[in-house]
């Protein structure tokens, strides 16, 4: 005869669902659901400056499936499935990897070459994006497409009474930090479950927005037998734009391109966001036909010239900002691709080079046993180097 009665853990989780259902229900927070430990990675491995430390919230287990299963998980596949969200933002979305949008960008440069179009490319990266998210207006933006208001609701109050300890090696902090006045900050932080797709919606808003106030930009396939309108591709923070200019335009090519990135500028400063600027770049393609019939790119002017940078306005500081420009040739790192505008493949083949001598190194001075040497060859070392193979 089969014993019928439930095992100890499945009666603990079904108390556990209880608790968590009453919580939403009641918009009541768990006391324990306030204490969050910081943890700090270096960004620069072995250089321990504070501004380049990455802070990771750990958050109590249930709080966190909360957020990741309303969130993250049932809103967002709700909004992709009824097509309430973007196409241009991929980070988040069920199908869209970071490598699929290299490959867009990489595909993308290659039909400009081929037709020989005249235009610009554009990089941004937001700043701690994740950090900087406004509460009330992130879960507008949820609410919005769906969102229960019991779950903004008890988001909203459990996140006004966090307490933030730093943890380290050496023990907890006594003291705490939070949302709440007199120095309150902002954002979910890295770490909580739903960090991603509240930027996800926050920036779907922008990228309205944006296509709205930008010049876009009108690609034909080099067959002719399709066209789009390509404005801005974003994956999470990284985003990636392009301009398609005529000689015969009135506007110059840089008035655009200070229009463009200005107005993104602008649209994440009303969020609470802001530009990285040290990682912003733009890379302007030109076209000379030879005697013998065949084009090449441009050489870009001379360095410190009037064009080898923009200038815009920081809304958070007032003041003028600059965004240098790089040639055609440099590349650049966009989703962990090194993404050169002439097809150069170099800089990437130096990097993953520089990969494989750096794990390599790293498996030769560990002692593990040939069967840990092989689950981390194929776990860590295998996925590391085939990643970005498809753009490049």
């Amino acid at each position: 005869e089969q014993d019928t009665t439930p095992s100890v853990s499945l009666i603990a989780l079904k108390i556990q669902l209880l608790i968590i259902n009453l919580a939403i229900k009641h918009t009541h927070t768990l006391d324990r659901w306030r204490n969050v430990h910081n943890f700090f990675i270096e960004k620069i491995p072995g250089t321990p400056l504070i501004d380049k430390l990455r802070v990771i919230h750990i958050y109590e287990a249930d709080w966190n499936l909360i957020l990741k299963y309303f969130i993250s998980h049932k809103l967002t596949h709700i909004a992709c499935q009824q097509n309430t969200v973007t196409p241009e933002q991929a980070g988040g979305r069920i199908g869209r990897s970071a490598s699929d949008m290299a490959t867009k960008t990489i595909i993308t440069h290659e039909i400009c070459r081929l037709q020989r179009l005249n235009g610009a490319v554009l990089y941004n990266d937001a700043k701690a994006c994740f950090d900087r998210i406004i509460e009330n207006m992130s879960n507008l933006a949820l609410i919005k497409e769906g969102l229960a208001p019991e779950i903004a609701a008890l988001h909203s109050q459990t996140l006004q009474t966090m307490r933030y300890y730093i943890k380290t090696q050496h023990g907890c902090n006594q003291h705490f930090n939070g949302h709440m006045k007199p120095e309150p900050f902002l954002g979910s932080g890295q770490g909580a479950g739903d960090s991603m797709a509240r930027w996800g919606f926050v920036s779907d808003t922008l990228i309205r927005a944006y296509n709205k106030l930008a010049i876009s930009a009108p690609v034909l396939s080099p067959t002719s037998s399709t066209s789009v309108l390509e404005h801005i591709q974003a994956f999470v923070d990284d985003s990636h734009g392009l301009i398609i200019h005529s000689p015969a335009d009135e506007i110059t090519i840089e008035s655009i391109i200070k229009l463009n990135m200005q107005a993104w500028e602008s649209l994440l400063s009303t969020v609470g966001g802001k530009l990285e600027i040290s990682k912003c770049r733009y890379a302007i393609m030109e076209w000379d036909s030879l005697p013998n019939g065949s084009y090449k790119l441009r050489a870009p002017p001379p360095q410190d010239s009037h064009t080898d940078h923009i200038t815009i306005t920081d809304h958070e500081t007032h003041q003028e900002q600059a965004i240098t420009a790089i040639t055609t040739s440099q590349s650049y790192k966009l989703l962990g691709v090194h993404i050169a505008v002439d097809g150069g493949q170099q800089a990437q083949a130096d990097a993953l080079l520089n990969k494989c001598k750096h794990l390599a190194t790293a498996f030769l001075r560990c002692s593990l046993s040939r069967e840990d040497t092989t689950q981390g060859y194929r776990s860590i070392f295998l996925p590391g180097i085939k990643y970005g193979l498809s753009a490049s």
